[in-house]
């Protein structure tokens, strides 16, 4: 089990982002071959930018909805792993949740499913994750609303539901070394669009 407090700070495309974790407890819980963990942290989140002032300032009634100061939410979660050696499943579920609504950060259900094989240093590997990012536009808005179409154009910037399909070759060529091989798919079914992608590399643990 693990306990503790942190601090943030990320650049996001919707504004600078500030976080402060008050809570961070993690708790492993292992039997056998079976490995289970169960996240939960709370923080307070505070998103500016120049941008994000000038639209929560055209559109009145909305305070707080862009730019937001010590928002409360948590992230929670959980983890399952089984690996009795020549193979391994897991499966990962998290969300991202806010005390109140707000369009220019997303809440977030993500969902992992991975499953790999092993055969004398090689491992094939296959995993399937989804993010389903959303945010309150629709709670505080209907489309008929004169502010929607500017509070939706910063909404579309964070929100997406895309589902992405990774298969993988590891090779351990070394007891602290490992090439990589990662072929992905990722489909957005948010703003329709799909990616392909290709990975190399080799990680090395000292």
């Amino acid at each position: 089990a693990y306990i503790g407090m942190g601090t943030r700070e990320l650049t996001l495309s919707a504004g600078d982002l500030d976080g402060t974790y008050d809570l961070i407890s993690v708790f492993d819980l292992n039997y056998g071959n079976l490995k289970t963990k169960l996240i939960y942290s709370a923080f307070e989140i505070s998103l500016t930018s120049d941008t994000l002032k000038t639209v929560q300032a055209a559109l009145t009634g909305l305070d707080g909805a862009f730019v937001v100061e010590d928002m409360p939410g948590y992230i929670a979660g959980m983890a399952a792993y089984y690996d009795p050696g020549d193979y391994y499943i897991g499966v990962e579920y998290a969300q991202v949740r806010f005390d109140k609504d707000i369009i220019a950060v997303s809440e977030d259900d993500r969902f992992l499913a991975t499953a790999g094989y092993r055969y004398s240093d090689y491992t094939l590997h296959y995993s399937y994750s989804s993010s389903d990012k959303t945010n309150g536009i629709e709670k505080l808005l209907t489309p008929s609303d004169p502010r929607y179409s500017t509070a939706k154009s910063v909404a579309d910037a964070v929100t997406s539901d895309d589902q992405t399909h990774i298969l993988g070759l590891r090779y351990d060529f070394h007891p602290n070394a490992a090439l990589k091989f990662e072929y992905g798919y990722t489909d957005d079914d948010y703003i329709n669009r799909d990616t392909q992608f290709f990975r190399t590399g080799i990680s090395i643990i000292f």
